[in-house]
C-alpha cells in the first residue's frame, strides 16, 4: 500500500495490484484513471518529483515515470466508470535487483535513489531513466 499527492492530484496503491489517480474535487477524491501498464502489477511505492512526475517502483523491480501535466489535466466521464484514463509511462526501466522497496527522488542531484530487495541502492537518472550506479545499503 503506497500513496503520494502533489496539489489536488493522488496517486493510491494497494495489496489487490495497479494504481490509481484521483483528484480532489469538493473535499472528495474523484477517480480519474488508472495507470495502464500496472494493472496486474503490486506497486510498492509513489512519489512525485519537482516537475510533476508521478514515480512508481514495483515488485518486479520496475520503475515507471508518468507525465504530471496529463495527470493534472485529466477528467473521468461521469457518467461512465469504466472510461477511465488509461495512463501509459513516459520513462520505464526495470532495475533487475528485484523488487523495490521504496523510492525517494531528488531533483538537486538529477537523480532517484531506489531501495531493492537485494540490498542494493539504485541511483538512476531523473530524465532518462538509466542506472547510473549501485551499491549495497551498508557498505
Amino acid at each position: 500500500v503506497s500513496a503520494a499527492i502533489r496539489g489536488d492530484v493522488v496517486a493510491t496503491a494497494g495489496r489487490e495490484g495497479g494504481a490509481c489517480i484521483w483528484k480532489i474535487m469538493d473535499n472528495k477524491l474523484v477517480l480519474q484513471g488508472q495507470l495502464g501498464n500496472l494493472k496486474d502489477t503490486i506497486v510498492t511505492c509513489l512519489s512525485f518529483d519537482d516537475r510533476q512526475r508521478l514515480w512508481t517502483g514495483s515488485f518486479d523491480g520496475n520503475i515507471c515515470v508518468y507525465n504530471g501535466d496529463k495527470l493534472k489535466s485529466s477528467s473521468k466521464n461521469e457518467e461512465d466508470d469504466t472510461n477511465c484514463y488509461d495512463f501509459q509511462p513516459g520513462i520505464q526501466t526495470n532495475l533487475e535487483a528485484g523488487p523495490i522497496l521504496d523510492l525517494s527522488i531528488s531533483d538537486d542531484f538529477y537523480c532517484g535513489a531506489c531501495a531493492c530487495a537485494d540490498g542494493s541502492i539504485q541511483l538512476v537518472d531523473i530524465d532518462r531513466g538509466d542506472i547510473i550506479t549501485s551499491f549495497g545499503a551498508f557498505r
